[in-house]
């Protein structure tokens, strides 16, 4: 099975980013930015250094961009990793997790032609995939549903205010932080009630009318609107724009 992978295009690392970041944490607490030999590299991961569970590992880790090989036989953590161990703030954790993510080409690539626009199906995921032809019809699926997965765990998806699954341009809070064991997961937050806007009140919209060669356009943005609300707006108004053109 692993050499008829390693034969086909575009094989998906064995490691989810959770596990490859949760290898890469405890490289990181027993030698820091240090090399590691690969002698000791094999007692992390529980495998022997032969066998090619080891060698798919290691990959996984170069995948994301979180390992590189020495010299004699070591390996270290990139700066990458450091800088995502060693974050000052939730900002930087975040940029480091965008960063990671986006590291293999498959997901860099849906990355940049989804974000800023609700999640769509897993079919346009497979068709926006096949484009670069560097994947093998095999693996379709799975990087798109990993895409979905690891999305969530990277802070790159997250429910909108209208609970549709969405796909941020830039990383927010990840459900699991680095030190927090999956087990310990707190639910996500329910979406907050939507209070009924009181009688004889001000307006609860700003209106705003833009004139086109086809007639008036009115826009009604709630106040207090967040910037990813307009974000998610924005990626609609693309896509309505792509499918007007095709008519």
């Amino acid at each position: 099975m692993a050499d008829d992978r390693k034969r086909r295009k575009g094989v998906p690392p064995v490691l989810s980013m959770e596990q490859a970041i949760g290898y890469a944490e405890k490289i990181y607490r027993g030698a820091g930015s240090q090399p590691i030999s690969h002698e000791d590299l094999a007692t992390i991961f529980g495998n022997a250094q032969s066998s090619s569970s080891f060698i798919l590992k290691s990959a996984a880790l170069k995948t994301y961009g979180l390992l590189s090989k020495g010299e004699d036989e070591t390996s270290s953590l990139t700066p990458l990793a450091i800088k995502l161990f060693a974050a000052n703030s939730a900002t930087e954790e975040a940029a480091a997790r965008l960063e990671i993510f986006r590291n293999p080409q498959p997901f860099a690539g849906l990355h940049n032609a989804f974000a800023g626009q609700v999640l769509p199906e897993a079919k346009y995921l497979i068709n926006e995939l096949k484009k670069p032809g560097d994947i093998s019809p095999d693996f379709y699926e799975e990087w798109a549903k990993r895409f979905q997965s690891e999305g969530r765990y990277a802070g790159i998806i997250y429910n909108d205010p209208r609970n549709r699954a969405a796909v941020r341009r830039m990383a927010g809070p990840s459900p699991v932080g680095i030190d927090k064991k999956p087990e310990e997961e707190e639910p996500p937050p329910k979406p907050p009630a939507i209070s009924p806007i009181p009688p004889k009140e001000e307006p609860q919209e700003d209106e705003y009318k833009i004139p086109t060669p086809s007639g008036l356009i009115k826009l009604y943005v709630p106040k207090g609107c967040a910037a990813e609300d307009i974000e998610v707006a924005r990626g609609l108004l693309e896509l309505i724009s792509k499918r007007l053109a095709k008519t």
